[in-house]
């Protein structure tokens, strides 16, 4: 899953948002001086994590190299599974602001692929 984010460049889209971001509080400093150090209250907040369809194309990869190594994606469904239960998760309940998909929809996505691929 993480080796499918750095090859589909979602860390790089990442770090060139944050670059962005500290460039346009650099500036906004130049013209409201004091500005700048709201960066670290605001950067937290936009760069807290991957996008949902990020994380979902990160499952879809993450499942095709399991599948390419060998290896069912039954293995990938368990995972998600226990973190599942683990953690609580109602799959009625997505926080608007969470940056992942819920398990139950990352478990969903996986079966769909493997049942059109069957």
């Amino acid at each position: 899953h993480e080796i499918a984010h750095l090859k589909s460049g979602h860390y790089y889209t990442r770090l060139g948002a944050s670059i962005l971001t500290s460039i346009g509080f650099s500036v906004l400093n130049v013209f409201v001086p004091g500005a700048g150090y709201s960066e670290y209250l605001v950067k937290p907040a936009l760069m807290g994590g991957f996008s949902r369809p990020q994380e979902l194309e990160a499952d879809k990869l993450g499942v095709s190299y399991l599948t390419k190594a060998g290896y069912s994606s039954k293995y990938y469904l368990q995972l998600l599974d226990v973190l599942r239960k683990n953690s609580g998760e109602k799959t009625e309940e997505a926080n608007y602001f969470s940056t992942h998909p819920t398990n139950e929809e990352r478990m969903n996505q996986i079966i769909n692929l493997k049942q059109a691929n069957e």
